[in-house]
């Protein structure tokens, strides 16, 4: 039996580094590196007092995509796993090549319990810093991406994402 399409793309996305990150050198402007900062200290808090449904709120429409349940079942998990976030040092930005402006931080995220390398992409609007994805190192060669990696071709994304019943996509 041949795998079918997204099951090979879920292999592929969640074995390797994070995809969305793999791009080319690009500065920030001043004002996104200062988004870019006030949104991972936000997102820091809001992971410490275990806020999923604000993160996934806030978030953009890529990474609201995800089921809201999805999102706050792993959410859960993570804070669980990793206790809390107590500091982070970016190491590398790196712009993602899309029609609007995204970044792509690394950084090494010191947790109560462990230590994780992350890979985040917020993409920039009129509201500041959007949440799009997140990469949670597992080991040398493995990463959790969330949502999981779309399939390359799938977008545009809609905002406000589809509502999702049982059974049905309602838009």
């Amino acid at each position: 039996m041949i795998p079918s399409r997204s099951a090979l793309a879920a292999i592929l996305l969640t074995s390797l580094f994070p995809l969305a990150c793999h791009t080319r050198r690009s500065e920030m402007t001043e004002i996104q590196k200062s988004q870019a900062l006030d949104a991972m200290k936000h997102l820091q808090a809001e992971f410490n007092t275990r806020n999923c449904e604000l993160i996934y709120q806030e978030a953009g429409a890529h990474f609201r995509s995800q089921d809201p349940m999805d999102w706050r079942r792993e959410c859960a998990l993570l804070t669980e796993e990793m206790g809390p976030w107590r500091s982070f040092q970016v190491r590398d930005v790196q712009r993602w090549p899309r029609s609007e402006p995204a970044f792509c931080i690394f950084a090494t995220a010191d947790f109560q319990n462990q230590s994780k390398e992350l890979a985040i992409v917020w993409t920039f609007s009129r509201k500041g810093a959007e949440l799009f994805s997140i990469a949670v190192q597992r080991d040398e060669q493995h990463w959790k991406n969330i949502p999981a990696a779309p399939e390359l071709n799938r977008g545009p994304w809609i905002d406000p994402p589809p509502t999702k019943t049982p059974g049905s996509v309602t838009l």
